[in-house]
């Protein structure tokens, strides 16, 4: 329960204030926020088409947990899915699951396989297209984290031994450089060697893990987003949870930077309008409209400004989207990618 201790603290201390009628003692005025009654959560599979959302699924037939994985398999038309976790019916514990599931655009289909990776949440998938694989890291289970490197062909689950790999960790950002065939790995945090929050780099060309060493670096964090830009030819970061000072109750700080990877360095981008910090948000990019669209997250100081409204990152400046249909507050446990083929992005529970 290490992940949540912290975060349900803030909560409790901001709903305390928040019940006195007390602005927050570390709450800042923020422009950009999207809070307005967004309504509940309507669970389900979500597609976005650039203008609204529409519900496209919503059957019990689909992955049960929430804090999974999820990649676009461009060469099979399929949407793949892997783990996640889920709280029991009491609320004291989760769940864990090691299971494999597929969307064809319509129905989800339970996969199976002779090997699998165990059960995970927190874990990173990215699909490497010039192999026809997908790839899946690290993960969290019970309080222990791994930094197993498994790949998926449409068939079989196999897991790679390579010579070198990062450290353990969970909740960091993974996606495929198509320009330079290779899986980036980006920050998340580490238990076993009580490192806590990470800002390392790294990239895998299908035998092995590769540190990269750039000149720059965005600050360590974790619950972060990433996206893969394919015609400007970047991997894109936003926001994520971070230690910083001891603003915050001296703990930890939500993030609203904009950082891109270029295969070589990193560098923070400065737009004129960007979203309010937030962590636990989804990415994905858009390669028909070229555009990387963002949905949901948590904002600490009031813990409740969950964040409903679309955002579009179009390489220069952040956008907000107004739309009609709302899927309701997405936090913790949201999967978004991009169908190339039916050219909108989807979004899981």
């Amino acid at each position: 329960m290490r992940k949540y201790t912290t975060v349900l603290f803030i909560l409790l201390v901001g709903v305390l204030f928040i019940l006195l009628g007390a602005q927050c003692p570390w709450q800042k005025k923020k422009s950009g926020s999207s809070r307005s009654s967004p309504g509940p959560v309507i669970p389900g599979t979500w597609a976005w088409d650039g203008t609204d959302w529409t519900l496209l699924n919503q059957t019990p037939a689909s992955p049960a947990g929430g804090d999974a994985a999820m990649v676009y398999d461009s060469v099979r038309d399929r949407i793949v899915f892997f783990g996640g976790a889920s709280d029991t019916e009491d609320g004291t514990s989760n769940v864990y699951y090691d299971e494999t599931w597929e969307f064809d655009g319509t129905n989800w289909l339970q996969r199976y396989s002779a090997s699998t990776p165990t059960a995970r949440s927190w874990h990173a998938m990215a699909y490497d297209s010039a192999r026809g694989k997908t790839v899946l890291f690290g993960g969290f289970l019970n309080s222990k984290q791994n930094n197993e490197t498994w790949e998926w062909d449409g068939t079989n689950w196999t897991q790679n031994f390579p010579a070198t790999s990062p450290m353990a960790r969970d909740a960091f950002g993974m996606v495929y450089d198509q320009a330079r065939g290779k899986v980036v790995l980006f920050g998340g945090y580490n238990l076993p060697q009580n490192i806590g929050w990470l800002d390392d780099t790294w990239e895998w060309d299908g035998i092995n893990w590769t540190q990269k060493f750039p000149y720059n670096n965005p600050y360590p964090r974790h619950y972060f987003a990433m996206a893969y830009d394919s015609a400007r030819q970047k991997a894109v970061i936003f926001g994520g949870l971070a230690k910083l000072t001891a603003e915050t109750l001296g703990t930890m700080n939500d993030l609203d930077e904009t950082w891109e990877w270029d295969g070589t360095n990193w560098a923070e981008i400065t737009p004129a309008t960007k979203p309010q910090e937030r962590y636990n948000l989804a990415m994905a990019y858009d390669s028909y409209r070229q555009r990387i669209v963002m949905y949901g997250g948590i904002h600490i100081p009031d813990g409740l400004d969950y964040n409903y409204l679309v955002w579009e990152y179009d390489g220069t400046n952040w956008t907000g989207v107004p739309h009609q249909t709302r899927p309701g507050d997405r936090s913790f446990g949201t999967s978004m990618i991009y169908d190339s083929l039916r050219k909108r992005v989807i979004m899981f529970r």
